[in-house]
This record gives C-alpha cells, sequence and structure tokens, in this order.
C-alpha cells in the first residue's frame, strides 16, 4: 500500500482545528480502522487561555537548535514565534501505515511535498476555505480583536493567491458535511472532487471589509 500524507491547510478562522477533530472521530467510530494519524507541532509560542492547543511548547533556544539540526520535516516562523514539524514520528507513523494529517499553511505544504517529491509517499494537499465576509464574521465571533482580525484578513487575502495550488478545495459553509466528504476523500472510499474557488472575488471581499476597517479607524482618530 502507498504511504500517505494528507496536508490541511486554509484560512485562519475557517475551522481547520474542529474539522481535523470531527475528522478523527469519525476514524474512530468507523467499523474498519483507517489509521488516520495527526502530526502534533512545535511551537515556541505560549499556550492559549482555552486549552485549545495542539501543540509541544518548546523554549526558542529548543526551536533553533532542532532546527539547525534537521529537526523538522517543514518550519515556518510567524511574528516572535516559530513551528515546526518533527520529521522522526512523521516517518515513523507511515512505516506503520498510518495515513498522516499535516494541519500546516502554504509554506509547510511545499516543504513537504518538496522533501518527499521523489520518495514512495502520495502526498494530497486539501484547503479549508470560506468566503471573504463569511472569514470577517467567524473571526469577530470567536473574539479577535480589532487588529487581530486585520491582520489575519491580511494574511488570508496574501494566502488566497496560492489556493490554486492544493489537490482540493473543501468550502467549510457546514461543518458536518465538509467532514464527511473530507473522511470520504482521505480515506479513499471517495475521489476528492476539485472545487472552484474566485480568488478575485474572495480578495474582493477582504479588500471591502479591510477598508471599513480603515474607514473605522480614521473616524475613530477624528
Amino acid at each position: 500500500m502507498n504511504k500517505r500524507i494528507v496536508v490541511i491547510s486554509g484560512f485562519s478562522g475557517t475551522g481547520k482545528a474542529t474539522l481535523v477533530r470531527q475528522l478523527l472521530e469519525l476514524n474512530r467510530k468507523a467499523p474498519v480502522d483507517s489509521k488516520l494519524w495527526l502530526s502534533v507541532s512545535d511551537t515556541t509560542r505560549p499556550p492559549r487561555s482555552d486549552g485549545g492547543d495542539n501543540y509541544n511548547f518548546i523554549s526558542a533556544e529548543e526551536y533553533n537548535y532542532r532546527t539547525a539540526n534537521g529537526f523538522y520535516l517543514e518550519h515556518n516562523e510567524y511574528g516572535n514565534y516559530g513551528y515546526g514539524t518533527p520529521i522522526k514520528p512523521v516517518l515513523a507513523a507511515l512505516e506503520n501505515g498510518n495515513i498522516v494529517l499535516l494541519e500546516i499553511d502554504y509554506n509547510g505544504m511545499v516543504q513537504v511535498r518538496d522533501y518527499f517529491r521523489n520518495r514512495d509517499v502520495f502526498v494530497t494537499a486539501v484547503f479549508i476555505s470560506t468566503e471573504g465576509n463569511e472569514l470577517f464574521n467567524r473571526l469577530y465571533k470567536r473574539g479577535d480583536s480589532p487588529g487581530e482580525i486585520k491582520k489575519r484578513l491580511t494574511a488570508a487575502r496574501s494566502e488566497a493567491s496560492h489556493v490554486g495550488e492544493y489537490d482540493c478545495l473543501i468550502n467549510n459553509g457546514d461543518l458536518k458535511d465538509a467532514a464527511h466528504y473530507l473522511w470520504s476523500g482521505v480515506t479513499r472510499e471517495a475521489d476528492f472532487v476539485r472545487n472552484s474557488f474566485d480568488s478575485l472575488l474572495f480578495i474582493e471581499q477582504v479588500d471591502s471589509v479591510l477598508r471599513a476597517f480603515e474607514y473605522i479607524g480614521s473616524a475613530e482618530e477624528a
């Protein structure tokens, strides 16, 4: 059987972590164990107060040491924090016949594809999307500050140009339907069907929200 990795990326606020949890729950309840295995990344950022993290928390010194010594399959820095996927657990999981799930961003996806390009590992990259206006609503409802919302929308605007490089796009409008669709594709009960993504429309929607932020900021200063 071919070794398989499924990369799951998406805009911040699209429910990637929730979707992955539902995927693992479907795997647990399945009559035949498909052996999904979720990689846990290292990070130097502090844990969130809500306890909803799925990371190994390490010091910046340890992260720098591991990065310099080839400890990671992929790694990136965002702001003042580093993130990395330990390579040994991933390779061990593949050898044990697991389908490996990686919840990482576009830059990480590119690194993973490059690493396994000439190896006997099949990498499927899935992007979780939503409309620009809906993304704003989700970020707002979960309590992100205006500054954080603006930063995440700006990042999403940049990420939108890379969506076409993924093998599959899932619009996370209905979380339950999206989880079952992702499950079927990951376990190969059904082939992934590439949905369309209008990057220009998404960027237009995000720009509209960002202009509103600028207007509100100018009004408050006045």
